[in-house]
Protein backbone atom coordinates (compact mmCIF):
# COMPACT_ATOMS: atom_id res chain seq x y z
CA UNK A 1 0.00 0.00 0.00
CA UNK A 2 3.01 2.41 0.57
CA UNK A 3 3.35 2.19 -3.22
CA UNK A 4 0.06 4.28 -3.79
CA UNK A 5 0.67 6.56 -1.15
CA UNK A 6 4.43 7.55 -2.95
CA UNK A 7 2.77 7.85 -5.95
CA UNK A 8 -0.24 10.38 -4.24
CA UNK A 9 2.95 12.15 -2.73
CA UNK A 10 4.70 12.30 -5.93
CA UNK A 11 1.47 14.91 -7.16
CA UNK A 12 3.59 17.75 -5.27
CA UNK A 13 4.79 19.97 -7.72
CA UNK A 14 4.13 17.41 -10.77
CA UNK A 15 3.11 18.00 -14.44
CA UNK A 16 -0.94 17.91 -14.53
CA UNK A 17 -0.38 16.24 -18.28
CA UNK A 18 -3.06 13.93 -19.18
CA UNK A 19 -2.18 10.46 -21.50
CA UNK A 20 -5.42 7.96 -21.88
CA UNK A 21 -2.96 5.18 -21.96
CA UNK A 22 -0.88 5.49 -18.44
CA UNK A 23 -1.13 7.15 -14.93
CA UNK A 24 -0.37 10.36 -14.53
CA UNK A 25 -0.31 12.92 -11.77
CA UNK A 26 -2.92 14.46 -13.03
CA UNK A 27 -4.93 11.13 -12.49
CA UNK A 28 -4.04 10.73 -8.72
CA UNK A 29 -4.76 14.28 -8.07
CA UNK A 30 -8.46 13.82 -9.38
CA UNK A 31 -9.27 10.08 -7.59
CA UNK A 32 -8.32 12.68 -4.56
CA UNK A 33 -10.57 14.83 -4.77
CA UNK A 34 -13.35 12.33 -4.96
CA UNK A 35 -11.95 10.92 -1.63
CA UNK A 36 -13.29 11.98 2.08
CA UNK A 37 -11.78 15.20 2.76
CA UNK A 38 -10.60 14.30 5.90
CA UNK A 39 -8.52 11.17 4.94
CA UNK A 40 -7.11 13.19 2.26
CA UNK A 41 -5.84 16.24 4.34
CA UNK A 42 -4.08 13.04 6.60
CA UNK A 43 -2.62 11.79 3.27
CA UNK A 44 -1.50 15.39 2.19
CA UNK A 45 -0.10 15.76 6.17
CA UNK A 46 1.67 12.66 6.58
CA UNK A 47 2.65 12.08 2.52
CA UNK A 48 3.42 15.65 1.28
CA UNK A 49 4.10 17.27 4.43
CA UNK A 50 1.79 20.10 3.62
CA UNK A 51 1.33 22.27 7.09
CA UNK A 52 -2.28 23.83 5.72
CA UNK A 53 -3.59 20.40 5.64
CA UNK A 54 -1.85 19.43 8.80
CA UNK A 55 -3.49 22.43 10.50
CA UNK A 56 -7.01 21.70 8.69
CA UNK A 57 -7.09 18.03 9.36
CA UNK A 58 -6.22 19.29 13.46
CA UNK A 59 -8.78 21.65 13.30
CA UNK A 60 -11.49 18.62 11.98
CA UNK A 61 -10.73 16.60 14.61
CA UNK A 62 -10.49 18.78 17.11
CA UNK A 63 -14.11 19.69 16.65
CA UNK A 64 -14.87 15.80 16.31
CA UNK A 65 -12.94 15.03 19.75
CA UNK A 66 -14.91 17.91 21.13
CA UNK A 67 -18.16 16.51 19.98
CA UNK A 68 -17.76 12.77 21.24
CA UNK A 69 -16.07 13.62 24.56
CA UNK A 70 -18.55 16.65 25.80
CA UNK A 71 -17.20 17.11 29.13
CA UNK A 72 -13.67 17.20 28.48
CA UNK A 73 -11.54 20.44 28.66
CA UNK A 74 -10.84 21.78 25.43
CA UNK A 75 -7.07 22.00 26.33
CA UNK A 76 -7.14 18.76 26.58
CA UNK A 77 -8.89 17.92 23.13
CA UNK A 78 -5.99 20.29 21.28
CA UNK A 79 -3.35 18.06 23.12
CA UNK A 80 -5.16 14.77 22.38
CA UNK A 81 -5.37 15.26 18.51
CA UNK A 82 -1.95 17.45 18.36
CA UNK A 83 -0.42 14.11 19.67
CA UNK A 84 -2.38 11.24 18.05
CA UNK A 85 -1.68 13.61 14.89
CA UNK A 86 2.15 13.30 15.46
CA UNK A 87 2.65 9.89 16.82
CA UNK A 88 0.31 9.47 13.17
CA UNK A 89 3.05 11.51 10.63
CA UNK A 90 6.15 10.31 12.99
CA UNK A 91 5.41 6.19 12.94
CA UNK A 92 8.64 4.92 12.27
CA UNK A 93 10.98 2.69 14.27
CA UNK A 94 13.50 5.21 15.63
CA UNK A 95 16.12 2.07 15.42
CA UNK A 96 15.37 1.08 12.28
CA UNK A 97 13.57 3.94 10.75
CA UNK A 98 10.55 1.57 9.44
CA UNK A 99 12.25 -0.65 7.79
CA UNK A 100 11.80 -3.81 10.35
CA UNK A 101 15.24 -5.13 10.36
CA UNK A 102 18.75 -4.23 11.66
CA UNK A 103 22.25 -5.42 9.87
CA UNK A 104 24.09 -6.83 12.52
CA UNK A 105 27.77 -7.52 11.13
CA UNK A 106 26.74 -9.64 8.02
CA UNK A 107 23.67 -11.00 9.45
CA UNK A 108 19.98 -8.77 9.07
CA UNK A 109 17.91 -9.23 11.92
CA UNK A 110 14.76 -8.13 13.24
CA UNK A 111 14.31 -5.04 15.52
CA UNK A 112 13.89 -5.72 18.58
CA UNK A 113 12.26 -2.30 19.66
CA UNK A 114 9.47 -2.47 16.57
CA UNK A 115 9.06 -6.40 16.53
CA UNK A 116 9.66 -6.48 13.40
CA UNK A 117 6.55 -3.89 12.35
CA UNK A 118 8.46 -0.98 11.65
CA UNK A 119 6.29 0.92 14.00
CA UNK A 120 6.99 3.23 16.32
CA UNK A 121 5.14 2.64 19.79
CA UNK A 122 5.03 6.17 22.00
CA UNK A 123 4.50 5.08 25.80
CA UNK A 124 2.02 6.47 28.00
CA UNK A 125 5.27 8.20 29.65
CA UNK A 126 6.16 9.94 26.40
CA UNK A 127 2.91 11.30 25.74
CA UNK A 128 2.82 12.53 29.16
CA UNK A 129 6.30 14.38 28.55
CA UNK A 130 4.57 15.52 25.22
CA UNK A 131 1.66 17.04 26.29
CA UNK A 132 3.12 17.83 29.74
CA UNK A 133 0.44 16.43 31.40
CA UNK A 134 0.60 14.06 34.55
CA UNK A 135 1.01 10.69 33.69
CA UNK A 136 -2.16 9.73 35.69
CA UNK A 137 -3.91 11.95 33.70
CA UNK A 138 -2.87 10.76 30.38
CA UNK A 139 -3.62 7.20 31.43
CA UNK A 140 -7.40 8.34 32.63
CA UNK A 141 -8.04 9.80 29.04
CA UNK A 142 -6.21 6.83 26.70
CA UNK A 143 -9.96 5.54 25.74
CA UNK A 144 -9.56 9.30 24.03
CA UNK A 145 -6.40 8.28 22.35
CA UNK A 146 -8.09 5.03 20.66
CA UNK A 147 -10.24 6.81 19.62
CA UNK A 148 -8.90 9.21 17.65
CA UNK A 149 -6.19 7.12 16.49
CA UNK A 150 -8.68 4.75 15.34
CA UNK A 151 -10.57 7.79 13.47
CA UNK A 152 -7.45 8.45 12.01
CA UNK A 153 -6.40 4.92 10.94
CA UNK A 154 -9.91 4.67 9.54
CA UNK A 155 -9.80 7.26 7.50
CA UNK A 156 -6.34 6.71 6.01
CA UNK A 157 -7.10 3.33 5.02
CA UNK A 158 -10.24 4.56 3.25
CA UNK A 159 -8.75 6.68 0.97
CA UNK A 160 -6.44 4.07 0.09
CA UNK A 161 -8.82 1.71 -0.54
CA UNK A 162 -10.94 4.63 -2.27
CA UNK A 163 -7.88 5.71 -4.54
CA UNK A 164 -7.16 1.92 -5.46
CA UNK A 165 -10.76 1.43 -7.12
CA UNK A 166 -10.78 4.76 -8.70
CA UNK A 167 -7.04 4.19 -10.41
CA UNK A 168 -7.89 0.64 -10.88
CA UNK A 169 -5.09 -0.70 -8.63
CA UNK A 170 -5.22 -4.27 -7.49
CA UNK A 171 -3.85 -4.85 -4.17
Amino acid sequence: MANLREAFASTNFASLEWDENKELAIDRVTASGLCDELGVLLWKAKYMNESVAYKSARTILINIHTERFINEVRLVAESVVEQCLHEYVSDRCRDCNGAKELMVGERRVICETCNGSGIRRYTDFERARTMKLALGKVQRIIRQFGYIQQLIGTKDRSVNVAMAALLERSY
